[in-house]
């Protein structure tokens, strides 16, 4: 049985869009229209491969799209038993430096990679990472949260860190 699987988006823009790529099998990011444009990535394999590779394609070219609509953000929370932790945002948002985790006097840093940038929230103890690009947000906010993980110590008693507690595109974050 052959079966052809595809992936579509529609967007709205000004600009017109004409694109073809091709590899093994026939991939297409095609057409155009003064108003709209659409990309389609399809296949006619029916081998496993192809097809994963197909709809990594489809939900890389979903997620640039968004990222340039509307951006993604992630929503993070400082959380301490005793110490408070201390975030200072330097560089124009593209540094963190965070100090006191557990009392500790290191200042741990960390740079924001691609154009990703860092804010403070509207809550108390609370961190937003903004950008176009949603592999450098998460891998930002990854950053920071592996910088305070807590080491030596049994992490069932010892809960402070930085934790993503919300993300999604611009203005739809979800808890999570």
């Amino acid at each position: 049985v052959s079966t052809q699987s595809t992936w579509e988006a529609v967007v709205s823009t000004q600009s017109t869009w004409e694109a073809v790529v091709s590899t093994q099998s026939t991939w297409e990011a095609v057409v155009s229209t003064q108003s709209t444009w659409e990309a389609v990535v399809s296949t006619q394999s029916t081998w496993q491969a192809v097809v994963s590779t197909q709809s990594t394609w489809g939900s890389h070219i979903k997620n640039m799209i968004v990222g340039i609509l509307t951006g993604y953000r992630y929503k993070m929370r400082l959380v301490y038993a005793h110490f408070p932790i201390n975030a200072s945002i330097t560089d124009g948002g593209k540094t963190v430096e965070l100090r006191n985790f557990l009392g500790e006097k290191v200042t741990r840093k960390v740079a924001m990679r691609g154009s990703t940038t860092i804010q403070a929230g509207e809550l108390k103890d609370e961190l937003y990472i903004d950008g176009p690009d949603l592999d450098d947000v998460s891998q930002s906010a990854a950053a920071i949260h592996g910088k305070c993980l807590v080491r030596h110590k049994d992490i069932r008693k010892f809960l402070d860190g930085v934790y993503v507690w919300a993300k999604g595109p611009f203005g739809e974050e979800k808890a999570i």
